[in-house]
């Protein structure tokens, strides 16, 4: 496979080995700033690429979900645009899925939050214990 490219690496770096729970789900005003002053504008680039773009290997699409799943929820938090993205980051995902990447890619919390606004009838909640 294809090295993940240069914001995709940087971005996973920054997710994996600078941040850690309590940055991802508590939030600060660091960490916003932080992911605007680094990534904002990669989002802003990239959100109208098709998802195919970003699954020639796991860890882009890894970091192609933080991009377009959390970090909006850190850049624009309180505003529908936290949620914008969620189309892109669901596609992603389950592009991953599809090539067999879910030990190197999922994050249950990421589908499980989106499933009842795109699969209609189907609990939130589900995903995990599909997997399980």
């Amino acid at each position: 496979a294809a090295p993940a490219r240069s914001w995709a690496a940087s971005l996973l770096y920054l997710w994996f080995h600078q941040l850690g729970p309590s940055d991802w789900w508590g939030g600060s005003a660091k960490v916003d700033a932080l992911l605007a002053s680094r990534y904002e504008g990669w989002l802003q680039a990239l959100h109208t690429r098709p998802p195919a773009q970003f699954l020639d290997n796991p860890q882009t699409a890894l970091a192609a979900v933080i991009l377009f799943d959390q970090a909006p929820r850190n850049l624009y938090s309180d505003t529908a645009d936290a949620f914008a993205f969620d189309p892109l980051a669901r596609a992603i995902m389950e592009g991953a899925l599809a090539r067999g990447w879910a030990g190197a890619v999922v994050d249950h919390m990421f589908l499980d939050g989106l499933e009842d606004a795109y699969e209609k009838g189907r609990l939130m909640g589900t995903f995990a214990e599909d997997c399980a």
